[in-house]
């Protein structure tokens, strides 16, 4: 154990006490005491305990002080001062004291040097110790954060991998139907629905919608659209509901391409916003990209596959592919509550050319939003109307009869 005195005025006032101490001792004593052996022998006590203490610079001083107390003590009893440096006796003594002082000082230097060096090795190993305990605990929290995100991006390919599979589908309408289920699972939306798009972005037709509460989405958005969807035709991207956008608009609109077009506009409500993350919201961005693809090629199936579905030259389904849609429709219908409207009309003709003439002019985009197929043996006409309620079937019903009454080409019965 080193003694280490960190106050420079104690290791001055401590010598200086001891050898005043020693003096009085010394002056108001007979006897012993007065022995001028035993008064060296205590001397060189004092000059080699603060020496092996203090170290050389203590040393040098301390030597100092009792070469001072040496005359100061004489000068006391009344001796010979001058006697003293001429007598090579006190001389002797000096040296000794001169020597003891400066070889207990050396080794008390080194002694403190040396652990001063221990010190600064073992803080520096402290110091390194407390630098690789946080690192580890760094790497520890580390590995933590990696297993979690580890987890996510399991979690993450999964949910990418089940919103895939779930668009997987070559029937367009069947691919629409199973956005909405994703978009109500992975984004927490509790309102859904897919517009179909016109060429100018002046139209919007509702194609598909889920709803969780009684609200439901406007059938045709025409000239005055809410900012959010305004912005999202407009710049092509997704967007959220912002302060300057009324209530009543949708909390999250983004558009789908098709061959670098806008076809469809997502849009959704009543999300759970304060737990909508960067994460979810990144997924919905790439989720209708996917979506794009999804629909072009399930078109450009339909498209190739279209002779066997439909009258050459015309949107009009063959009954087989007919039934095929109706059970979709009332898929859906079953798992959104989306209603529509299916209409049977025998008519008296086999010309599925008039037919097309004449119900492009009453239907909504023949193939797009409404379904009609014609079965030519028992000269029936079928038509599907999406998103429409019984009383206004009957409306478009009645008025197909009378445009058909009209142009006497087509017969109805």
């Amino acid at each position: 154990m080193i003694y280490v005195q960190n106050k420079t005025w104690r290791t001055a006032v401590e010598p200086l006490a001891a050898f005043l101490a020693l003096g009085i001792l010394f002056y108001f004593s007979n006897g012993f005491f007065h022995q001028e052996t035993v008064q060296l022998l205590a001397i060189a006590v004092l000059v080699i305990l603060f020496s092996s203490q203090y170290g050389i610079y203590s040393a040098i001083g301390v030597f100092v002080l009792s070469f001072l107390y040496r005359i100061m003590y004489g000068i006391a009893t009344s001796e010979d001062i001058l006697l003293y440096f001429v007598s090579k006796e006190f001389m002797y003594e000096t040296l000794f004291l001169a020597f003891s002082a400066v070889i207990c000082g050396l080794y008390s230097t080194s002694r403190q040097e040396r652990y001063k060096d221990i010190v600064d090795e073992n803080t520096y190993i402290k110091r390194e110790m407390g630098e690789l305990t946080a690192t580890v605990d760094q790497l520890n929290e580390t590995k933590k954060v990696l297993k979690e995100r580890l987890l996510e991006n399991n979690n993450h390919l999964g949910t990418i991998y089940s919103m895939f599979k779930a668009i997987n589908h070559q029937h367009p309408e069947v691919v629409l139907d199973r956005a909405i289920e994703v978009l109500k699972k992975d984004l927490g939306a509790k309102e859904v629905a897919i517009y179909s798009v016109s060429g100018d972005h002046s139209v919007l037709r509702l194609k598909v919608e889920s709803s969780e509460t009684k609200r439901r989405f406007q059938k045709s958005i025409l000239d005055e659209k809410p900012p959010v969807i305004e912005r999202a035709l407009s710049d092509g991207i997704p967007y959220f509901r912002m302060e300057a956008d009324p209530q009543n608009a949708p909390m999250i609109a983004g558009p789908v391409f098709i061959n670098d077009q806008i076809q469809y506009l997502i849009v959704a409500d009543r999300l759970p916003f304060k737990e909508v993350t960067n994460h979810q919201f990144e997924l919905f961005v790439w989720f209708i990209r996917w979506l794009g693809d999804r629909l072009d090629h399930a078109g450009e199936w339909w498209n190739d596959d279209v002779r066997k579905k439909t009258y050459e030259g015309t949107g009009i389904y063959y009954p087989s592919e007919m039934q095929h849609v109706l059970s979709i429709y009332e898929t859906r219908e079953k798992m959104f509550g989306f209603p529509f409207t299916y209409m049977e009309l025998s008519v008296l003709t086999v010309n599925v050319y008039e037919l097309q003439e004449l119900l492009s002019k009453q239907l909504r985009q023949i193939c797009k939003i409404d379904v009609v197929g014609f079965d030519r043996e028992n000269a029936k006409l079928m038509i599907i109307l999406p998103n429409t309620n019984a009383e206004e079937s009957k409306i478009v019903l009645e008025r197909i009869k009378q445009k058909i009454i009209e142009t006497k080409r087509v017969e109805v019965t």
